[in-house]
C-alpha cells in the first residue's frame, strides 16, 4: 500500500496530523508513507523514521506543474487530505491517486466535491474533540485503531551542536501568535519573567521578530532561529511556556513539559498532551475568533488578560514537579 497525506501547513496543524502516521507506521509498517508540505517544514519531517519521502510544495506554476507528475507517476493507492481545504483537495485530484479521501465535514466545504471517499466525523472547531483524536479517524478507512502509543517526534540527524550559547537549564517562553486574539499580554509576559527570574530559573525567548519583549538576562532568540534550530533549542527546554501556537505544540510534540494558555481557541481542542492547559472558560470562549469580538475596552481578551502572571508561575512549579505523562483525554 502506498499512500500520500497532503498537509502543507501550518506547524501546529502538521504536528496535530503526525500521529495518524505515526499509526499507520506502527500498525503496518510494510505501508510505504510520504507526506507533502511545504518547503519550510520539510526538515522536521524527514527526520520522522516512518515516512519513506517528504515531497515540497513548490512557488510557480511551472514548478508545480513539474511536481504534480512526478507524483503522480509514484502511483499512490490512496491520497489523505487532511488539510480538507479546496486547494489541497484540486492537488490530490491531479496527483490522480485510486481513492482521494479527506474528512468530512472539510474546513472548506467545496473540497469534498473533490474527494472519492469521506469519512465522517465531527465539525471542525468542536471544542470538544481534539484535533489529533479527529484526524485520527481518518484510520477507520483502513480498519485501524487509534489507541496506539504515541511516540515522541524525532530530532534531525543535524542537530548535534547549536550555535547559540544556550544555558545549562532554562524555560523557553513562546510570546507570539498567529492570532491577535491569541496574545496574552506583554506585561504579563514581563511579570511572568520577572517572577522566574527571582527563582533564578534561565530564560530562552522564541519566536518571530516581533514576538521580542524586554526581559533582563534572558537569551532573545526571536527571530534568529530556522525551524531546525528551533527544535534544537526546543529539545533542551526543561519547559515551554505560550499561548495556542505552533512553538508550544512543537515543544510538546517533543516531549518537553508544555504550558499551554488557552482564550479564544478550546484547551479540549488542541490542548497538549505532556502538560497542562490553563484556560478560565469563560462564557465568551472558546470563540475562534482571529480578533476579540468584544467591543467594550474592559471586557476584550478577558479570557487571556484575567489570566495572571502568578497563577502560571504557580503552574509552571506545579508541571516541574510532575513526571510529564501524555494524556489519553484532552
Amino acid at each position: 500500500m502506498k499512500i500520500l497525506t497532503i498537509k502543507l501547513s501550518s506547524l501546529g496543524d502538521i504536528l496535530h496530523a503526525w500521529p495518524v502516521l505515526q499509526a499507520l507506521g506502527q500498525q503496518k509498517p510494510d505501508w510505504e508513507l510520504h507526506w507533502l508540505t511545504k518547503p519550510s517544514y520539510a526538515p522536521l519531517l524527514q527526520a520522522q523514521p516512518e515516512l519513506r519521502a517528504v515531497h515540497c510544495w513548490p512557488e510557480g506554476f511551472l514548478a508545480q506543474i513539474a511536481l504534480l507528475k512526478n507524483l503522480r507517476a509514484e502511483r499512490f493507492d490512496y491520497i489523505l487530505d487532511l488539510q480538507g481545504l479546496l486547494k489541497t483537495a484540486l492537488i490530490g485530484k491531479a496527483i490522480e491517486a485510486k481513492t482521494l479521501v479527506g474528512l468530512a465535514p472539510a474546513r472548506e466545504r467545496l473540497a469534498e466535491i473533490l474527494w472519492s471517499e469521506r469519512v465522517q466525523t465531527s465539525p471542525i472547531l468542536d471544542p470538544d474533540v481534539h484535533v489529533i483524536h479527529r484526524n485520527q479517524q481518518i484510520l477507520s478507512l483502513f480498519g485501524l485503531s487509534s489507541a496506539v502509543s504515541a511516540k515522541n517526534f524525532a530530532l534531525p540527524e543535524n542537530l548535534a551542536s547549536s550555535k547559540f550559547p544556550l544555558p545549562r537549564e532554562f524555560i523557553a517562553l513562546a510570546a507570539g501568535t498567529r492570532w491577535p486574539s491569541k496574545d496574552w499580554p506583554k506585561g504579563h509576559w514581563v511579570e511572568l519573567a520577572s517572577l522566574l527570574a527571582a527563582r533564578n530559573y534561565s530564560l530562552v525567548l522564541l519566536g518571530n521578530e516581533s514576538d521580542t519583549f524586554e526581559i533582563p538576562d534572558a537569551l532573545d532568540l526571536c527571530g534568529k532561529t530556522s525551524l531546525s534550530e528551533l527544535v534544537f533549542v526546543l529539545s533542551r527546554a526543561r519547559a515551554v511556556i505560550g499561548s495556542d501556537s505552533g512553538i508550544l505544540h512543537l515543544g510538546d510534540a517533543l516531549g518537553i513539559r508544555a504550558l499551554g494558555l488557552f482564550g479564544p481557541t478550546s484547551a479540549r481542542r488542541t490542548g497538549v498532551r505532556c502538560g497542562l492547559n490553563i484556560s478560565l472558560n469563560l462564557a465568551c470562549s472558546p470563540c475562534h475568533k482571529r480578533i476579540c469580538p468584544l467591543t467594550e475596552p474592559a471586557e476584550q481578551q478577558s479570557c487571556l488578560r484575567l489570566i495572571t502572571a502568578s497563577q502560571i508561575f504557580a503552574s509552571l512549579e506545579e508541571l516541574l514537579a510532575q513526571k510529564c505523562t501524555e494524556k489519553d483525554e484532552f
